[in-house]
């Protein structure tokens, strides 16, 4: 999956405003929840080629700072560290891809302590949060889904599974907040 690839097929993720309104959630929300999976181009910058890698190319290409999936947020910049590549984060951790591996993990903010392997590498992430944006979605709307810990269970262990097996599930349980 490409990095353009990611950002039209997350504008897709259902939202309807109107089941919002009936929920009761403010306009003001609403209108966040709509902006989180919005991307904005930025203006090219042709002395920065094109990386192999879809996370860095969709920093690079897009205005990602009002993307958020469940607690998945993307930095402006990439932020290139000795071990790590620093491309978001999950509250005030550290979301990084390896530089050995280009395993995507989460590091204690600051340090090198592994919270969570997250994914075996940029594209199963994006596909991971590709599963689960929708499923966030309808998870806050839905009182019976929000409240049906296992079929959240089954479901963080099909997105550890895109991922790249069940290594991964724990950080799909953590975002489900389970």
């Amino acid at each position: 999956m490409t990095h353009k690839e990611f950002a039209e097929s997350l504008k897709k993720v259902p939202f309807d405003q109107e089941v919002y309104k009936q929920h009761g959630w403010s306009d003001n929300f609403i209108e966040d929840t709509f902006k989180r999976h919005t991307f904005l181009p930025k203006e090219q910058d042709n002395t920065i080629a094109e990386s192999d890698d879809p996370i860095q190319n969709l920093i690079r290409s897009f205005n990602v700072s009002n993307v958020e999936i469940g607690m998945v947020q993307f930095n402006d910049k990439i932020v290139n560290g000795k071990d790590y590549i620093i491309f978001g984060r999950v509250e005030t951790d550290d979301l990084v891809i390896s530089r050995i591996t280009k395993e995507i993990l989460l590091l204690e903010s600051g340090m090198e302590h592994i919270l969570y392997h997250c994914a075996s590498n940029s594209t199963t992430f994006l596909n991971a949060l590709l599963q689960i944006a929708p499923f966030l979605q309808q998870r806050g709307i839905d009182d019976a889904l929000f409240e049906n810990a296992d079929a959240q269970i089954q479901f963080a262990s099909e997105c550890g599974e895109t991922a790249g097996g069940e290594k991964y599930n724990d950080f799909y349980k953590m975002l489900l907040g389970i």
